[in-house]
């Protein structure tokens, strides 16, 4: 399974969301996962190459260019867009791609794991959503 293919435009936070701001260290689009570089504080697009990047803080949820304000859900619901998750109860996670949000289970060796959410159904709109629920656990996966 691929990364999700989120449309940037169709990203919101639900009612319930916990939303911070910042300020972008690169080109974010809303829909990516982003973590805070301890060197200049500042949001970058979170992968799952490493451990200090896979520190993800949240999802952002408008697009911006570097150097402007980013606002990012740390916790609870945010809408990704019609048919972006298709079914209920899968954990999503951060990606080997830059920004990248992927299921859980495509996680590989020499990946950092970092879990984002979880898929859910939401009423209003009735659609499957991602509720944000960041743990960055450290752990460098290996299945050997």
């Amino acid at each position: 399974m691929a990364d999700l293919v989120i449309t940037p435009a169709d990203v919101f936070a639900l009612p319930g969301a916990r939303i911070l701001r910042g300020i972008a260290g690169q080109t974010v689009a809303a829909g990516q996962s982003v973590y805070k570089k301890a060197a200049d504080d500042k949001l970058w697009l979170a992968d799952s190459n490493a451990a200090a990047t896979a520190d993800a803080k949240g999802v952002a949820l408008n697009s911006a260019a570097a150097d402007q304000p980013l606002t990012y859900c740390i916790s609870g619901p945010v809408d990704l867009g019609e048919g972006v998750l298709t079914y209920e109860g899968h954990a999503y996670s951060v990606s080997d791609t830059a920004g990248g949000i992927g299921a859980l289970s495509e996680r590989g060796d020499n990946d950092y794991i970092t879990i984002l959410g979880y898929s859910k159904l939401y009423t209003t709109p009735e659609r499957i959503i991602l509720v944000v629920s960041v743990i960055s656990t450290g752990v460098l996966m290996t299945t050997a």
